[in-house]
Order: C-alpha cells, then structure tokens, then sequence
C-alpha cells in the first residue's frame, strides 16, 4: 500500500498538467488529508468528500485494488470450490487491504513528514484496524455478495499472473495433486527416543 500511496504522490509531483499549487509538498499533503477524509478517493472508487454519503464503490479505490489484485495473483489456484462450485470470499484480504491503504495514506500525511518510521504491520499495530474494516465495510460487502464479487472481478482485471490449472478434490473425482507429498509407510508406534540435548 505504502508503494501504490508513494507513486501517486511522485506522479502528482511530475505531473505538469496539474496546477502547480497542487505539486508542491503543501499540494501533495492536501491531496493526502483530502484522500483519507470519509469518501476519499484513498478507499473510494468513486471518491466525493464534499458529501461522503455520495461516494460510491468503497474499498474498490485504485490503492484497494492493485492489494486485492496482488493478494489473487499470490494465491491463484490454491482455493478449492466446493461441489455446488461455492468459494470462499476472500474477506480476510480484503479487511488486511483496506487497513493497509488507510495506514499507508495515515503515515504519509501524518508520520513521514516528521521522519517517523512506519510501524511494521502487525497485530499490534494493525489488529484492531484490520477488524474494524472486517466489520463494518467489508460485512456490507458479504452481506451484499453481488458487490464483493464486482469488487473480485475488478481486482482481477488487474492481475498479470496466469493462472495455474485448478486442482481437484477428493470430492470432484481425484486427489489434489502435491508433487512434494510422500505418504510414510505405517509402523509401530516408536518408544521413546530422546534427542541429544535431552538425555
């Protein structure tokens, strides 16, 4: 998120179509706070601050996305579907993604300009944004699956990977195929046997 955050701003200070106000460090700043605000275009596909009630698509901003994009890429063919063809939603990455943009976007406006270093992304300092977005924008999206799967199919638009062939289950007429599993002969249950440093 840090990144995507980073080269928006170095293209907003290079971009010569732009006012100038808009490219120095005070106009890059008022684009930060300005995006971060409720209905910013820091979580918002289609941003409006001045009434955020209007804002629409939320978590499906660019910075959302290009996450939610490397997070598919990252895990293409490890998902099983069930008989019905059902898969999990990725909820999970999606609350990870949506606390990683805000904490990105919060940092620069707020941390970097004083050279405070980012705080790594745990659950100390992540947990609780992590399931605050779990429970409130990211429910609306289960609650509403059409969405969530609009949100999935923009994000895959933008991965580059290919996919790999799906695996089969079980259940689908085969085992998952795993190259490196090496099924241990059967054997008594062994006595006791203590490592070195044990004895």
């Amino acid at each position: 998120a840090k990144a995507h955050v980073q080269t928006k701003m170095l293209r907003q200070k290079e971009d010569e179509n732009l006012p100038a106000e808009e490219r120095t460090p005070e106009g890059i700043r008022t684009w930060l706070v300005d995006a971060i605000s409720r209905g910013g275009e820091a979580l918002f596909g289609q941003p409006d601050i001045d009434k955020p009630a209007h804002a629409k698509d939320q978590l499906q901003s660019r910075f959302v996305l290009k996450l939610m994009a490397y997070h598919l890429s990252a895990t293409l063919g490890s998902v099983f579907t069930s008989e019905e063809g059902d898969h999990a939603l990725p909820v999970g990455a999606l609350s990870l993604a949506a606390c990683a943009v805000e904490r990105a976007f919060q940092w620069y406006r707020d941390d970097q300009p004083n050279g405070l270093p980012m705080k790594a992304f745990s659950r100390n300092y992540a947990g609780k944004c992590t399931g605050k977005w779990r429970d409130t924008a990211v429910q609306e999206l289960i609650d509403r699956s059409h969405r969530f799967e609009r949100l999935l199919s923009r994000a895959r638009a933008l991965v580059t990977a290919v996919a790999p062939p799906p695996l089969t289950s079980a259940a689908e007429g085969g085992p998952a195929m795993n190259n490196l599993y090496v099924r241990e002969r059967s054997s008594s249950p062994p006595t006791a046997l203590f490592y070195d440093h044990e004895q």
